[in-house]
């Protein structure tokens, strides 16, 4: 591995492995290897998938990358109706980072 930034194929796979049988945690891994261009060519569209899946499956941090998906329009077109209700889904779950939707203006 020349760079620190680099995730090894077979950690990829591993994760994508544990991903696809629904565990919420690596979905959010290969959400975000796929956001990154860790171990894998960056595609938000996976991203946008991984990190849906991830969401779905009560991952707080998961939660609150979807809302940023949905806000920005990166993997899936922007909604901000959507972003709000992950963001709120997000914030009543705990996550530190997600005390509503930032500041637009």
């Amino acid at each position: 591995m020349s760079n620190n930034n680099e995730v090894p194929t077979e950690v990829f796979k591993f994760f994508l492995r544990l991903a696809e049988s629904g565990n919420a945690v690596a979905q959010y891994v290969i959400a975000i290897c796929y956001q990154q261009g860790k171990g894998i060519d960056i595609n938000y569209n996976k991203a946008f998938k991984w990190f849906y899946n991830s969401a779905r499956g009560g991952f707080i941090n998961a939660q609150y990358s979807l809302a940023q998906c949905y806000i920005f329009g990166k993997g899936t077109h922007k909604d901000e109706h959507k972003a709000f209700l992950w963001y709120k889904v997000s914030a009543e779950g705990g996550s530190p980072t997600s005390n509503g939707p930032p500041m637009l203006f």
